[in-house]
């Protein structure tokens, strides 16, 4: 039987791009002989929708809709009012997210379903680059934020938003705070089965991309915050360990000064101050980790709840066909 296919597709101004997209993945779809609608989720996009839409001919594609948001909110908000849209109006099938901007492309949506129908649509499933299309810059800043976050989180993330989500698990997302900061990250926060098939990163179809060194840290971060209480831990346990190791040394250096053996005068003004930083950083750690544990009894951000409230028009910019 072929899946049923709601392909999520978040955009600010991309309409060029999506306009060569939608045909494209009409054609991977239309090979399988597999029906589609698309999301469209408009960030506050500043540009009309171009009139050439009225000029598809598609086949697998039954209709697109759009979601006009009422501001621009960014890549992962938009991401999560689609969930929560479509968890709110479909009823079951399997969920596409990509990007259309090219970077993610058709074909690799076939073999992303293709891995998810293997698994008895038991696990998302999610895209994961062997090889990727940007600078030199962005590639030595994007191995550094693996490092932290692998440092920070315990384990490293290799994955991006295009996945491929079985209908059942929206409604493990859509209560998950998490999705509104970070979509992939609250997929493994959420404790959800996954797995990884390996793909190529496209080109982008128009221009370059327009994430900034802020923007991209922004994003960085956001993946990691996700894990704040287990970051605050981490930070905590690191930070008093070596302040532990600091005190013996001192302690071994104090013994060995008591025993004749002669240090350089300056060694220990150097080893206090940095036992005074150190207990300084685990109040500090001591505190965050705290103030994160604190945060789990306040009320937060539920998507299902308040999601609806960004919507702005809905439109049918694709007609479903008789």
């Amino acid at each position: 039987m072929p899946p049923s296919l709601q392909i999520l597709i978040p955009m600010w101004n991309d309409w060029q791009a999506v306009d060569g997209l939608i045909p494209a993945l009409d054609q991977v779809l239309a090979a399988r002989r597999w029906s589609a609608e698309v999301w469209l989720v408009d960030d506050g996009s500043t540009v009309p929708v171009p009139t050439s839409f009225a000029a598809w001919r598609l086949h697998a594609i039954e209709a697109v809709h759009l979601l006009r948001l009422r501001r621009n909110l960014g890549h992962q908000r938009a991401i999560c009012i689609g969930l929560v849209t479509l968890h709110e109006e479909r009823a079951d099938g399997l969920v596409v997210i990509m990007d259309g901007d090219g970077e993610d492309r058709p074909e690799d949506v076939a073999r992303l379903v293709d891995a998810c129908r293997e698994t008895g649509e038991s696990e998302v499933v999610f895209a994961g680059r062997r090889k990727r299309s940007e600078g030199i810059l962005f590639r030595v800043l994007y191995t550094v934020f693996l490092w932290i976050h692998f440092l920070l989180v315990g384990f490293r993330v290799r994955v991006g938003n295009f996945s491929v989500v079985p209908f059942r698990f929206l409604g493990s997302l859509v209560v998950v705070s998490e999705t509104w900061s970070h979509y992939a990250a609250s997929v493994f926060r959420a404790r959800l089965p996954r797995r990884i098939v390996p793909t190529v990163r496209g080109r982008r179809a128009v221009g370059a991309s327009r994430m900034d060194l802020v923007a991209l840290v922004v994003h960085g971060l956001s993946a990691i915050a996700v894990y704040s209480e287990t970051v605050g831990t981490r930070l905590l346990v690191g930070i008093t360990g070596l302040t532990v190791v600091a005190g013996l040394a001192i302690g071994a250096i104090g013994l060995l000064a008591i025993a004749g053996v002669r240090f350089p005068a300056s060694t220990g003004l150097l080893l206090g101050f940095l036992m005074v930083v150190l207990l300084q950083a685990v109040l500090l750690a001591f505190a965050l980790a705290l103030f994160v544990l604190y945060g789990r009894f306040s009320a937060s951000f539920v998507p299902q709840r308040d999601c609806r409230h960004f919507i702005g028009d809905r439109l049918l910019v694709y007609p479903r066909r008789e």
